[in-house]
């Protein structure tokens, strides 16, 4: 599940592999967003979006990522970047999580 404030958008359910203890959940988020922008700085301000894997029986939480969404738009834009993310999670210590963004303006940048 992606949270972002009150908004949320539910995935497909993963397989835990139990030989490795692996899940590999293989959807695409698709959302658009406003970013504000600081003209001084020229950069993108901060806007936090919640990566939260849950158990698809019990709803129970695996744990969850937190991502910035103007860090990432501030780096990269209009390609495909691999990042890894360390899982915050009191059940699975250690666990990192894989994603890929691609983040594409649909405005230009002010001058």
């Amino acid at each position: 599940m992606w949270r972002r404030g009150k908004r949320e958008l539910d995935s497909k359910p993963g397989d835990i592999d139990p030989k490795n203890h692996e899940a590999k959940i293989d959807d695409i988020f698709k959302m658009k967003t406003s970013l504000d922008f600081d003209i001084e700085d020229y950069k993108f301000q901060p806007k936090m979006s919640i990566l939260e894997l849950v158990f698809a029986e019990t709803k129970q939480p695996i744990g969850f990522i937190e991502f910035d969404l103007g860090k990432y738009t501030n780096k990269v834009r209009d390609q495909l970047v691999k990042t890894v993310l360390d899982l915050k999670s009191e059940k699975f210590p250690g666990c990192q999580i894989y994603i890929y963004v691609n983040i594409s303006l649909l405005d230009a940048l002010p001058e």
